[in-house]
């Protein structure tokens, strides 16, 4: 899509709905859960990043000053939405690495990397959505986008990246499911519904 969206008609449904949590004043456990379900099925849906560990490898080469075999031209995925989401964390991944002097393994390259494009997936589906956030009041344009530094840094986020690395194309793709204890049968018995 020539304008930058990035995200499919099909995982479309899943960014409505957490911008729908997210003006209905939900906790952040939540919103940041359905951010992670979005980001994974729009993953999904573009196919992934088959070709990590070439492209991590060109992060580190890039980083290390290697002009032999650094990030020279554009990524070609075969996939123009990948492509696009690529060639613009690369360049900004490598870019920050450099600054900072920060050596990394091409496995930390991937992984960094994967957390820069799914937080590119995270900006890109909230931004239809930020009108109505941020005209209706229910949130400033300040608060929003410290949500949507939360939601990015979250640990499912982080968890996410760790699995889609491990699973470059994309297939199968899952948000990672939080875990919550069961509570005790007399506590639940001793206990009104409305406070559950």
């Amino acid at each position: 899509m020539p304008d930058g969206d990035y995200i499919a008609w099909h995982a479309a449904a899943k960014w409505r709905k957490l911008a729908n949590l997210m003006r209905s004043g939900v906790s952040a456990v939540e919103i940041e859960d359905a951010a992670a379900s979005a980001a994974a099925k729009t993953i999904r849906s573009i196919g992934g990043l088959p070709d990590f560990t070439t492209v991590a490898q060109r992060v580190c080469a890039a980083v290390a000053g290697n002009e032999d075999s650094a990030w020279t031209g554009r990524s070609s995925t075969g996939n123009g939405l990948m492509d696009q989401l690529v060639d613009a964390s690369v360049d900004a991944l490598a870019a920050k690495l450099q600054r900072s002097m920060r050596l990394v393994s091409p496995d930390q390259a991937a992984l960094l990397l994967a957390r820069q494009i799914i937080g590119r997936v995270v900006v890109a589906g909230v931004d239809h959505a930020v009108p109505t956030l941020v005209g209706e009041g229910h949130f400033t344009a300040g608060e929003l986008q410290t949500a949507m530094r939360q939601m990015i840094d979250s640990t499912p986020m982080k968890d996410l990246a760790v699995r889609w690395v491990a699973h470059p194309t994309g297939a199968g793709l899952q948000a990672p499911k939080r875990r919550t204890a069961a509570k005790p049968m007399d506590v639940l018995l001793g206990t009104a519904l409305d406070e559950l």
